[in-house]
């Protein structure tokens, strides 16, 4: 999953974007009930009938501390065409949600997007599974009205102990 160090771009990109969100009245709500959140700084999507997305982030406790790295993958098909990049943060409920998480069990799928070379916060008005999921987008071309799926992995954060 690329560089696991605190001191890597992606780490240091992911507090910042969180940081970000943080500061959104509209989320606070979210923040005050979640138990952790991952974080990705940067997702890559692009597709032409088919689609696909990539981006590599942080787990973090509700505190900030982190837990260890994660990566997202998105698979779609449908009527689509361009390219976008965005923010994204997943803010868990429960710890069971977190466990579903941390264990590569939690998907997400469908989706609507349009996207003109804008920035803007996508609202989720409620939780799904006990996963609220914000995204900034950051840019790009991006039409779609396809289906398609959200997977996740994670590695845990090495420490001194193990």
């Amino acid at each position: 999953m690329g560089d696991d160090s605190l001191n890597s771009a992606t780490y240091e990109g992911a507090q910042n974007a969180a940081k970000h969100f943080q500061s959104d009245e509209h989320l606070k709500r979210y923040f005050d009930e979640a138990v952790a959140y991952a974080m990705f700084p940067r997702v890559y999507r692009a597709g032409a009938g088919y689609g696909l997305a990539y981006g590599g982030g942080w787990l973090f406790q509700s505190d900030g501390s982190p837990l260890g790295k994660t990566t997202v993958w998105q698979f779609s098909a449908g009527p689509h065409m361009g390219a976008q990049y965005y923010e994204q943060i997943l803010l868990f409920r429960t710890q069971r949600s977190l466990e579903l998480f941390q264990a590569g069990t939690l998907e997400f799928a469908g989706q609507m997007n349009a996207t003109v070379l804008t920035m803007g916060v996508s609202k989720t008005p409620s939780y799904n599974k006990d996963v609220a999921v914000f995204t900034n987008i950051g840019g790009g071309l991006m039409l779609e009205g396809s289906i398609g799926g959200h997977r996740y992995s994670y590695k845990a954060l090495q420490t001194n102990a193990d």
